[in-house]
């Protein structure tokens, strides 16, 4: 009944509409003393400079200062709306109870979406690096490129790829950055997709003196993975954690909600955790190499920064990137 009230009658008050600005606000500056968080923000801007995937979704404090309260509830009345909702429920309730609680609740709105999403549509930025340039004690630094959307037939693939590069601390990255070449304390890849597009992220926080020395190393990792095909031990080790993560990531009630109600407003259909275990079982290791030289060319690949990284450094790392 709340989160019904929540979605068909939201107040807006005016004073709570300025009372959240600040939240916000603080929310914002939070990150931004938090070099390992904020250099994620530098990445849009080099994967896709045109397209509004490019900005943090929190905005700007310029923007949030000004917006309009009337501007807030024409958005919500534009995309919040029946015919862009999905009820998903997990636990102890059989289907014909939650339906018709969503009859009883829901049933006499009829509100229809007057907005969607702009896609992806522009090419990656012309330019390789990002820098932030911040008397830091440690220089954050992530080396990132596209990856593939929801539902690509190599989305599977890529995950795999990307556990076995920088998952845990058995990974390649962790072992060749750090316990090797002791260049990072913290390193490793993730990997996030969306309805149109993706991306991969390898960070590393690394001593000011070492940036270009830890670039070089990623970069000799993904040299190595697109040139020999992985065996079938760690092939399959990457399978166990990637099966182990998508298990125990559906442990709470919460979770098997939020996966039911994304899937079926992205995908149209529910896969449920068998078929999504098949998919990641039946990925070849010819299939990671493939997805190895597609995402990981270095004409592909861009760093962003933030630290006190020398025009020297930033030429090096650009040719150790792109060479």
């Amino acid at each position: 009944g709340i989160l019904a009230d929540i979605i068909t009658d939201p107040l807006f008050k005016p004073d709570e509409v300025e009372r959240e600005r600040n939240v916000i606000l603080e929310e914002m500056n939070v990150y931004k003393d938090d070099p390992g968080r904020y250099v994620f923000d530098l990445v849009g801007d080099l994967l896709w400079p045109k397209d509004s995937m490019r900005t943090n979704v929190i905005g700007t404090a310029e923007i949030i200062s000004k917006m309009p309260r009337q501007v807030i509830i024409d958005y919500f009345k534009g995309l919040y709306c029946m015919d862009n909702l999905v009820i998903s429920v997990a636990g102890n309730i059989g289907h014909a109870k939650v339906v018709e609680l969503a009859e009883d609740l829901l049933g006499g709105f009829n509100t229809k979406a007057r907005r969607g999403y702009e896609r992806v549509k522009g090419p990656q930025s012309g330019t390789v690096t990002n820098i932030l340039n911040s008397d830091t004690n440690q220089t954050h630094l992530v080396v990132a490129g596209r990856a593939p959307q929801i539902d690509a037939d190599d989305e599977d693939a890529m995950r795999l790829l990307t556990t076995v590069l920088g998952s845990g601390m058995s990974s390649r990255l962790f072992l060749n950055v750090r316990e090797r070449k002791a260049l990072a304390y913290t390193i490793f890849m993730s990997y996030a997709n969306f309805v149109d597009t993706g991306k991969f992220e390898v960070y590393a926080g690394v001593g000011n003196d070492k940036v270009d020395e830890a670039v070089g190393a990623i970069a000799e990792e993904f040299t190595k993975i697109r040139n020999t095909k992985i065996d079938a031990k760690e092939l399959d080790k990457a399978k166990e954690q990637v099966r182990g993560r998508m298990i125990m990531g559906l442990e709470s009630n919460a979770a098997v909600a939020d996966m039911m109600g994304s899937d079926l407003i992205i995908s149209g259909k529910v896969w449920t955790l068998q078929e999504m275990l098949a998919k990641v079982d039946a990925v070849s290791a010819e299939a990671v190499s493939e997805a190895a030289n597609k995402y990981l060319k270095p004409m592909d690949l861009h760093l962003a920064a933030i630290g006190p990284v020398s025009e020297k450094a930033v030429a090096n790392v650009e040719k150790l990137l792109r060479t």
